[in-house]
């Protein structure tokens, strides 16, 4: 399961590399939009990296590397380039897509 969620990740973070442009696009549906959803991967991460079984830490390290890749074009979009973590990133660019579908 998690090896095919770090998977799609890694697409999302390859469209965001190579066209920039889809930071920007909004996806209307709360239950696909990535911003909205993001967070329950740090919470699989987190969960699957606790179980004691090889499957599970090479699971929770190849989510866990895929986040920490897509936190680098998002942490250039969202002002938090530098230290931040990728928890910080994550949630900038939750509230940036947030506030950009209210207003």
């Amino acid at each position: 399961m998690t090896e095919g969620l770090a998977a799609e990740i890694n697409v999302v973070t390859v469209d965001l590399t190579q066209h920039s442009e889809t930071y920007y696009f909004q996806e209307a549906n709360p239950y696909q939009a990535l911003s909205r959803q993001v967070h329950y991967a740090l919470e699989l991460c987190d969960a699957v990296a606790e179980v004691d079984t090889v499957e599970a830490r090479v699971g929770a390290s190849t989510l866990s590397a895929s986040l920490d890749r897509l936190a680098v074009p998002l942490s250039q979009f969202t002002g938090r380039e530098g230290d931040a973590g990728v928890r910080e990133v994550l949630a900038a660019y939750s509230a940036d897509h947030q506030r950009a579908a209210r207003g």
